[in-house]
């Protein structure tokens, strides 16, 4: 989105849906933790305090629309609201093609684009593909499955030595897998982790956000590329996707 151009009053409309489910958004629930800065939701508004507008028309802003005037021309503050089940049809991970179904579900800007660049791609928004947070972590999961504690830290100590950077609220008094899984997702939110985190913690295969309903198992492996097996004919495909 543009502050100064685009079309109608500042722009046409918000970007695409980047979003998240309310299932992992509801693990930011600290409201002393720095990291619920890397989330937008409800009004939104520019940085010097102005709402961010957004001009449509009815039928754009509601593909269902049916009162008078369709083409006339609407315009409303941008409004991100949480995943909703789908208004097409039951199960289904499509929330339409309107106003309504883009400014649905809750986004990051964990990583937000590097707008004093305007000339080539290279940015200034490193993003991290390791980082010290995780082998704390890791070495606190591995602890809390059973493994030898070194230079006197536990699982619990080594979660308070995250959440002593991150949040201003009183230490854990103890820790679980889950609350090792919960501050996972905390810290590394949009840093590609968490489907190996929800497999290792047995949470891939739970009902999540736009009715998510399969558990099947063969689904933690992903399938053979059809290309891969048409060139190769040694090739045996993964179960479950013959």
């Amino acid at each position: 989105m543009n502050l100064n151009s685009g079309n109608g009053l500042v722009n046409n409309k918000p970007s695409g849906p980047r979003c998240t489910t309310n299932e992992y958004y509801a693990y930011f629930n600290d409201a002393n933790d720095i990291r619920n800065k890397q989330w937008l939701s409800g009004l939104q508004y520019w940085q010097d305090g102005a709402p961010i507008m957004v001009s449509t028309t009815n039928k754009g802003y509601d593909q269902f629309y049916a009162g008078a005037s369709p083409s006339a021309a609407y315009t409303y503050q941008l409004n991100l609201t949480p995943l909703a089940p789908s208004r097409l049809a039951a199960g289904s991970f499509d929330l339409g093609a309107d106003e309504i179904a883009w400014n649905t579900g809750v986004r990051n800007i964990k990583f937000l684009a590097d707008y004093s660049n305007a000339i080539s791609r290279n940015q200034n928004n490193d993003c991290p593909l390791f980082r010290y947070s995780d082998i704390i972590l890791m070495k606190a999961e591995a602890i809390q499955r059973g493994g030898t504690a070194t230079l006197g830290a536990t699982a619990l100590s080594l979660v308070n030595a995250v959440r002593n950077n991150r949040t201003t609220s009183a230490a854990l008094s103890s820790v679980t897998l889950d609350d090792i899984y919960a501050e996972r997702c905390r810290e590394f939110a949009w840093e590609t982790w968490h489907r190996n985190d929800m497999i290792r913690f047995g949470k891939y295969e739970n009902a999540y956000g736009l009715s998510k309903t399969n558990t099947d198992t063969y689904r933690r492996i992903f399938p053979i590329p059809t290309t891969a097996m048409a060139s190769n004919p040694n090739l045996v495909q993964n179960p479950g996707y013959n």
